[in-house]
Parts: C-alpha cells; sequence; structure tokens
C-alpha cells in the first residue's frame, strides 16, 4: 500500500485503498462508510496543505492472514483555510491515535475500518499546550 499512495495525490484517490464498504470514523468529523461517502468525505477535507507522518505503534496479521490490525501515531503539518474573506490562513499541528482494521480482498490488503482519534489540532504558533484544538 505505501508504495502506491505515493503515486495517488489527489485525497479521493486514498479511497481506492478501502474495502467497497470500508468506513473512516474521525473524532470530530464523523464516522463515514462506503464508497461514495468516503470520496465525498476526503474531497471535502478541512485543510488545504497537509504533510501527513503516520509512525507504526504495532501492527498484527490474524491467524486467518486474511485480516490484520494496526495502530499508528499521527504527526501532520497542515494549513486549514481562511474563516472569512480577508483572514489568513492558519498553519496547524495535527496529531492523533490510529487504530486501524485491514481486509485482505482478492489478495490485496485493503483497509475496512479506519478510527482516528484526534490529540489536536493546535495553531503552529501556539502549541497544542495552550490551544489544544483550533476551532
Amino acid at each position: 500500500m505505501v508504495r502506491n499512495i505515493r503515486c495517488r495525490p489527489r485525497r479521493r484517490d486514498g479511497v481506492a485503498f478501502f474495502a467497497d464498504d470500508g468506513v473512516v470514523d474521525v473524532e470530530r468529523y464523523g464516522s463515514h462508510q462506503g464508497r461514495a461517502a468516503l470520496i465525498k468525505f476526503f474531497s471535502q477535507m478541512p485543510f488545504t496543505f497537509m504533510f501527513h507522518c503516520l509512525i507504526p505503534k504495532v501492527i498484527e496479521i490474524g491467524h486467518d492472514g486474511l485480516s490484520a490490525r494496526g495502530q499508528f501515531r499521527l504527526w501532520e503539518l497542515a494549513t486549514k483555510p481562511a474563516a472569512a474573506a480577508g483572514d489568513a490562513a492558519t498553519p496547524v499541528w495535527v496529531g492523533g491515535e490510529y487504530d486501524d482494521d485491514f481486509i485482505k480482498v482478492g489478495g490485496e490488503w485493503k483497509i475496512k475500518t479506519m478510527r482516528l482519534k484526534l490529540s489536536f489540532i493546535t495553531p503552529f504558533d501556539q502549541g497544542w499546550v495552550k490551544k489544544p484544538f483550533a476551532d
């Protein structure tokens, strides 16, 4: 999967890595299931720029060889667009924890469920201690 992600610069293309009935459940942004819902979700991300880094914690392959579970840390630099005309965009740090389920479909690993618990989305200049969420 990692090799293919580099070849897919548009956000909505990430849906190809999900099972047909795949789920994305992101704290503060809701739960979205199925291809149409995932395309809509990824197309409407609340950031204009994202440098999305995942730090693997654990990946466990199921005894059946057709399922797996992975836990990853998220560390991201992103840009929130301006809230109103004339306002400046806001650079933010994003941190959280992924807890994902995978299934093997037709010999390829697909994401069955992606869960993200956010720890912070904080303005770059204030940090997560002063302002954990830049709402």
